[in-house]
């Protein structure tokens, strides 16, 4: 093996999705396959991938100590073990300690790269400072990384003009999940015609800004009982016993709107069959780096309702309805709009279709990846 994939610091939500997915495209990508050996955490769903699929991996302990443990020396081991030489990290950090081993990072931080926006400005101020020196801390250990791969043309430039100005950075562009796109091929929609339901596909992160979706859905209610249509309902995907969970509920108690309908964390191999039964997929974070709330929905064919920011429209172009969600009436209006035409919620549909087109054939991103680190490995 002459390259290690350290897949151990993703855990939960679209990393770990990312993670599996990649898992699968090692699987059916020769080159990849054979130079590969995959780590992460024992007994999760990246495990199990590499199981299923008859991928080269190693485990390390799950939790915190058997993270402390790979990021002081059993990364490095791993590597020495498998005359590795190159370690390619989806996201996050190189193992801490990488003597003599050249780093490949995904960065995805795009708080970090857009520091004109104050990303934790929701929390209370202990946290909030906790959370800004944890950002330094991340900062500088993507910096001790040879090469960083980001995701889209938007956050390359500010990487390149930014922190990362003296390091070669890459963009490699997402694609649908291919644990996604399987489940959903000749799968049939459930006939929703004249209905309404969102679905946050998220953490609970105040990033994510659920709570300004009260007075939206508030709104949207309103209108659409004096038309005699169904009322919209709003399903995020956090465990209803969450803190996070019960101060959304509360917003939108105090607004008026429908409560919330909150389903726990979803599996990535259930996300295709969530989307078939909605009508829209909402992302109106403060910031993101790259959503595969964005990739699915164009996948599933779905409206994408998002944040009207600089960030958004240069990754979603015309396949979104843009709203602020400090404007509710104005977002509710917007979102009606769309959802009162067929016209409308066909054209986004085809925007997202060529959105993908645009991305690439699915596999593009291997290919990528592949030529970026075969060439790193040659070179060491």
């Amino acid at each position: 093996m002459s390259i290690i994939v350290n897949l151990v610091p993703p855990t939960a939500g679209g990393g770990l999705q990312n993670a599996v997915s990649l898992v699968m495209g090692i699987a059916g990508h020769d080159a990849l396959r054979r130079q590969s050996l995959i780590v992460c955490p024992n007994g999760g769903p990246v495990h199990h991938a590499c199981r299923e699929n008859g991928l080269n991996f190693a485990t390390v302990r799950p939790g915190l100590i058997g993270r402390i443990l790979f990021e002081l020396g059993g990364g490095t081991r791993i590597a020495r073990c498998h005359r590795a030489k190159t370690v390619f990290t989806l996201f996050g950090n190189a193992p801490l300690v990488s003597l003599g081993l050249y780093r490949i990072s995904g960065f995805a931080l795009s708080n970090i790269l857009t520091p004109q926006i104050d990303f934790w400005q929701d929390l209370p101020k202990t946290r909030r400072t906790f959370k800004r020196l944890k950002d330094i801390i991340r900062l500088w250990l993507a910096r001790r990384s040879h090469e960083i791969i980001v995701e889209t043309d938007f956050l390359a430039q500010r990487a390149r003009n930014g922190p990362f100005r003296d390091r070669i950075v890459h963009v490699v562009q997402m694609e649908p999940s291919a644990v996604v796109l399987k489940a959903l091929a000749n799968k049939p929609r459930s006939d929703r015609t004249g209905e309404m339901r969102l679905l946050a596909l998220t953490s609970p992160h105040p990033n994510k800004r659920l709570s300004a979706m009260a007075p939206i859905m508030a709104r949207l209610a309103a209108v659409r009982s004096q038309r005699g249509a169904p009322l919209p309902e709003f399903l995020i995907s956090i465990n209803e016993t969450h803190p996070h969970a019960k101060a959304v509920a509360a917003e939108f108690e105090a607004a008026g709107a429908p409560p919330p309908r909150f389903l726990g964390k979803i599996a990535p191999s259930d996300v295709a069959a969530l989307l078939l039964e909605v009508d829209g997929i909402v992302n109106i974070a403060r910031l993101e780096s790259f959503s595969n709330n964005w990739v699915e929905a164009w996948a599933a064919g779905l409206p994408l309702i998002s944040t009207d920011a600089d960030w958004a429209r240069a990754s979603c172009g015309e396949t979104a309805i843009y709203v602020d969600p400090e404007q509710p009436d104005q977002a509710a209006e917007r979102i009606d709009t769309v959802f009162s035409s067929p016209e409308k919620l066909a054209a986004l549909a085809l925007a997202g279709d060529r959105q993908l087109s645009d991305l690439g054939a699915l596999g593009s991103k291997l290919d990528r990846y592949a030529q970026l680190l075969t060439a790193a490995a040659e070179r060491n």
